[in-house]
């Protein structure tokens, strides 16, 4: 009998040691936001239609992507410019050299604490090397296999992986981000092809507001239907011109288009509404 409430109490310990480690965790990710500190959403103009976005609240910052080798500085040059030091958590929609050219030297020059990147089965030679360098800096590497939600500042990030271990395309392996501010709903669909798309579809997307629009603007068969179905009220195209389909619908809709390939792009959200402009 003794034996037994000893073992019991020590699951207790053990249970109220976890805890007590996710709020210290959730009190370092909010340390430097004060209440209703209104969130930032980047969309760098970059070469060959390339993706990189930075949402920063405060002093908290998550990176969506890194464009190629080339934009690495304009990267960089752009993070410094909005005093970013730490990247609480680096989102790498898939391993595409357009999505993750840039990622060694934002390790390189700032502290990334966290990396998320979808399982990929096949020889990649810029992803290895990326995933060598995380090992090397201790920086936790996270595979998704259901959907996992994180906490950063006063957001919540849901990320949705591909729910198959195989494609024949590439960009089906992207992961697709859902960042809800209050009552403000961000989705960001990497490179989602036609497999995904139906894939994300199953998802009951309520309320969005700001989407990047799948796949640099580039249609498929599913492109209209999955667009009709989130409705955003802003939508953003890394490139400078999309398809035809993809801009009727948005048209159709009255989803506002703003294109990177003339500048970049910022959003602003306070929690209750988002806007273009501050």
């Amino acid at each position: 009998m003794h034996r037994k409430i000893m073992n019991v109490f020590g699951w207790v310990i053990f249970i109220a040691i976890l805890f007590f480690a996710y709020w210290m965790v959730q009190l370092q990710n909010t340390k430097d936001i004060s209440k209703g500190t209104p969130v930032e959403i980047s969309f760098l103009e970059l070469t060959e239609d390339s993706d990189c976005i930075l949402i920063q609240q405060g002093k908290t910052n998550v990176l969506i992507d890194t464009g190629t080798q080339q934009d690495e500085q304009k990267i960089m040059d752009y993070l410094k410019e909005k005093d970013v030091t730490d990247i609480e958590y680096l989102i790498l929609t898939h391993p595409d050299k357009d999505h993750i050219g840039g990622a060694l030297g934002i390790l390189d020059n700032f502290k990334v604490k966290n990396i998320i990147e979808p399982y990929y089965p096949k020889a990649n030679k810029n992803l290895n090397a990326l995933n060598e360098k995380a090992k090397l800096e201790d920086i936790r590497i996270i595979y998704p296999m259901l959907t996992r939600e994180f906490s950063v500042g006063e957001m919540k990030i849901l990320v949705y992986p591909p729910l198959e271990k195989h494609y024949e395309k590439d960009n089906n392996y992207s992961l697709t981000t859902l960042v809800k501010h209050g009552k403000v709903n961000m989705l960001f669909t990497g490179d989602a092809e036609k497999k995904r798309l139906e894939e994300l579809m199953l998802v009951d997307w309520n309320n969005i507001q700001l989407c990047k629009i799948p796949h640099h603007g580039r249609s498929n068969t599913n492109s209209e239907q999955f667009i009709r179905a989130i409705s955003p009220t802003y939508a953003v195209i890394t490139g400078a011109d999309a398809d035809e389909i993809i801009k009727k619908t948005c048209e159709d809709i009255k989803t506002q288009v703003f294109y990177t390939g003339t500048g970049n792009i910022n959003f602003y959200s306070n929690g209750d509404m988002i806007s273009d402009t501050p």
